[in-house]
């Protein structure tokens, strides 16, 4: 089973540091072109590696290790990971409007989180485990979509915007993964202080920093040119 354990491992390692590479690339380069279209499409690939391997290392450490708290964290990044990596793509799908089915999905995809994140906040509570507190209200604020779907307060629907803006949600939930395990070799300095929640929480942050910020430029750009026009 070690070997098992330590080929999954690898898959997950070498996959993901691929795919933290390559998700700058379409992030960078200029959208629809060649480049963001081919790099785009081998982040999706490598990044479902990633979450494969993850949710097979899951299941080791739920029947086989007993780290029932460590294979809950891993399930909860996976598809903390998923849901938007999932939605991104399934954007360009959506150019109409969402369909039915891409509903429910996502719904459904929201309502594992925030169940997740519900029992990771009991257990980060009742250990006292600063990282899966974070994790938990993380998947908690999940519920703020499934209200949202559920009493049909969603604004129009956008496909570029909600591509873009997912696919960043995507990486960000990537690099905190990593930070939160990956890294931990690099940030030996950290460890045991409250600086290392900075890490825990920056991708989050400066996901939605960027994304919030492009669309007020995109904003004032639209504004600009209607000042123009009038």
């Amino acid at each position: 089973m070690q070997i098992v354990y330590k080929s999954l491992l690898a898959i997950h390692v070498i996959s993901g540091t691929i795919s933290l590479i390559l998700f700058w690339i379409p992030a960078i380069a200029k959208k629809g072109k060649r480049l963001h279209n081919l790099v785009g499409t081998w982040y999706v690939w490598t990044m479902s590696l990633v979450l494969i391997s993850a949710l097979s290392l899951c299941l080791y450490h739920f029947f086989i290790s007993g780290q029932y708290i460590m294979g809950l964290v891993l399930s909860f990044l996976s598809f903390l990971t998923l849901n938007p990596l999932w939605s991104g793509m399934d954007a360009l799908r959506q150019k109409k409007g969402l369909s039915p089915s891409s509903r429910r999905m996502r719904l459904g995809l929201d309502l594992l989180l925030m169940f997740l994140g519900f029992i990771l906040l009991i257990i980060g509570v009742y250990h006292a485990i600063v990282l899966v507190i974070i994790f938990g209200v993380v998947g908690s604020l999940s519920a703020i979509p499934v209200y949202q779907a559920v009493s049909r307060k969603q604004g129009k629907f956008n496909w570029y915007d909600n591509h873009r803006s997912q696919m960043i949600i995507s990486g960000s939930a990537a690099y905190t993964a990593f930070f939160a395990f990956g890294a931990r070799r690099f940030l030996v300095g950290l460890q045991g202080t409250h600086w290392m929640i900075i890490p825990w929480v920056a991708p989050t942050l400066l996901a939605l920093a960027a994304i919030y910020r492009i669309r007020y430029v995109e904003k004032r750009a639209r504004q600009k040119k209607a000042r123009k026009k009038a």
